[in-house]
């Protein structure tokens, strides 16, 4: 690993130390929208996002947010303190087929397996089609 990739892990794991914080609890309930491009994941975990109850994250595991995540559970676990954090009962998060495969260090299989231990994960498909989609 090169220096720079080294500082902006470090850089990243500062700014995320508030999630390990004891004081912010782990959600009541947690739950992944699995999804696909084009899909309207994203729109679902927007609207999910207004409930007064919960937090919903949208694509955790992109790139741009983040850029190397070594233990993918203890990250999605971790960052579910978001809901304490803003004062919400329950947890969700996006998830894209796509950013599973940009992640390097991720065994696809295993990572769901696990995941579904204590997540509910919910397989969107096709929620917005293309008869749906607004024409210019």
């Amino acid at each position: 690993m090169n220096f720079k990739k080294a500082h902006l892990t470090l850089t990243y794991i500062r700014r995320s130390f508030w999630k390990l914080d004891y004081r912010y609890r782990f959600p009541e309930k947690k739950f992944i929208i699995y999804g696909s491009g084009r899909s309207g994941s994203t729109l679902l975990t927007s609207m999910l996002n207004t409930h007064s109850d919960i937090y919903c994250d949208a694509e955790i595991l992109a790139k741009k947010y983040a850029p190397n995540v070594i233990f993918p559970n203890l990250y999605i676990s971790s960052i579910s303190k978001k809901a304490s954090h803003r004062r919400k009962k329950n947890y969700g998060c996006g998830l894209m087929s796509t950013h599973l495969r940009e992640q390097k260090f991720l065994d696809k299989k295993s990572f769901l397996e696990n995941l579904s231990r204590d997540w509910r994960i919910f397989i969107s498909e096709e929620i917005i089609s293309s008869k749906w989609c607004f024409r210019y």
